[in-house]
């Protein structure tokens, strides 16, 4: 029985090995995908009577090509803001999730991923929002 519970435990350790190994190299970087500026509203700030001041909001939503039908997305950001003109740049770093069973599904359409951030703080323009894809993740 021990030596039983010795040779279960070596297969599911090799096995966890395997599967972080290919979990691993099923990720891959999203270096482009599309982008639109929608609900440009503004909102009142939490605890605010709206009656002078009031908070604006605009999303993002951006478009991802993603490698398979079954795949995903992750999506990290950061946004900075140019304090002498008020350009905001923000960086996107996009990760597509490989589903093994993307490589025997069929696509009906281009896979992709639609992921929306919402940023607080101005109604923008779209010239006014520079977006930037991460490119290398070793940078």
């Amino acid at each position: 029985m021990i030596k039983n519970l010795f040779v279960s435990v070596i297969v599911s350790t090799v096995a966890g090995s395997a599967f972080a190994a290919q979990a691993q190299s099923s990720l891959s970087l999203i270096t482009k995908g599309q982008y639109r500026i929608t609900d440009r509203t503004r909102a009142c700030a939490p605890n605010e009577m709206c009656s002078g001041a009031i908070a604006a909001r605009a999303q993002v939503v951006l478009n991802l090509p993603l490698k398979g039908c079954l795949d995903s997305a992750f999506v990290s950001y950061n946004l900075s803001t140019n304090e002498q003109t008020g350009a905001k740049k923000l960086v996107v770093n996009a990760i597509n999730i490989h589903d093994p069973r993307s490589n025997t599904a069929r696509c009906i359409a281009a896979p992709i991923a639609i992921k929306t951030i919402d940023l607080q703080g101005s109604v923008m323009r779209d010239e006014d929002l520079q977006v930037e894809f991460v490119q290398n993740l070793a940078n």
